[in-house]
């Protein structure tokens, strides 16, 4: 699955390990299980199957949440004096008229004050 490619091989071997593990207990567990008539004791506790899935997720789930690694996107060499190449022509238009009306001047709040 893509979503794991970022994952080890080795540690992906070792999640498959697990789960064909406690597959095939839970198969031949099964398989007893079913060879009993309903009076007699279960083959395997509940307690048991609690500790299998914990065992599982104790292996499993530190591997398959992975974050995937962030790829840092290339960044644009400038020089320092030189123009920008990644800015649009209305951007720098836009700041060639910086100032070109001046704001309204009343107070800090802009709220005119009459005394």
């Amino acid at each position: 699955d893509e979503k794991y490619n970022h994952i080890d091989e080795s540690e992906m071997k070792k999640v498959e390990k697990s789960v064909n593990e406690v597959m095939e207990w839970m198969n031949n567990v099964m398989n007893a299980q079913a060879k009993k008539s309903l009076d007699q004791d279960p083959v395997v506790r509940a307690q048991e199957i609690k500790t299998k899935i914990k065992e599982l997720n104790n292996t499993c789930e530190p591997v398959v949440t992975q974050p995937k690694p962030k790829i840092e996107s290339p960044k644009l060499e400038r020089t320092p004096n030189g123009p920008n190449i990644d800015k649009k022509e209305e951007d720098l238009e836009d700041k060639n008229n910086f100032g070109a009306e001046p704001p309204h001047q009343n107070d800090s709040c802009g709220i005119v004050n009459s005394y």
